[in-house]
């Protein structure tokens, strides 16, 4: 359900789509969701979530019944303000009992776990130890391509 985003000319990063567990839609936390899948995705794509990021802030989550964006808006040197939209098919939406909150709800949990651990990573960065650039787990090399990313810019100023 993808087609075409890996060459997408503006993200810098892709991420492998991630398998979700069988019966995903009946596990503790998802069973609430009763959303339709998205229209034209092959039925193996009812497993598959992709993640890609736009730099320099957007990051995009692409599950089989719905996409949300998040838009990181910097605040100050060491905050930001984060925007979750959410979009599902306008079919779904224009149902007599669509009703988002189960999504999220469910994202809302992970959303925040994410972001202690940004803020918990922001506070190490102030740390000497952080002068060679921290490090990332195979999954989170996107962190360290941004980080790449400003300190080329920023070239000679650093």
């Amino acid at each position: 359900h993808v087609a075409g985003l890996r060459d997408f000319p503006a993200a810098r990063i892709i991420l492998s789509p991630k398998e979700l567990p069988s019966g995903w839609r009946d596990r503790s936390g998802w069973s609430q969701l009763r959303h339709a899948t998205l229209p034209g995705l092959l039925p193996d794509d009812d497993r598959l979530y992709y993640g890609f990021v736009i730099w320099p802030n957007l990051f995009v989550n692409l599950l089989p019944d719905h996409v949300i964006l998040h838009t990181l808006l910097p605040t100050g040197p060491e905050t930001s303000r984060v925007v979750c939209d959410w979009l599902f098919d306008p079919a779904e939406i224009a149902k007599p009992n669509f009703d988002p909150k189960d999504t999220v709800d469910v994202f809302d949990i992970t959303n925040r776990q994410d972001w202690d651990v940004c803020e918990r990573t922001q506070l190490g960065m102030r740390s000497r130890a952080y002068a060679d650039g921290g490090f990332y787990v195979t999954n989170e090399q996107h962190i360290a391509v941004f980080r790449d990313l400003v300190l080329e810019r920023l070239g000679e100023k650093v």
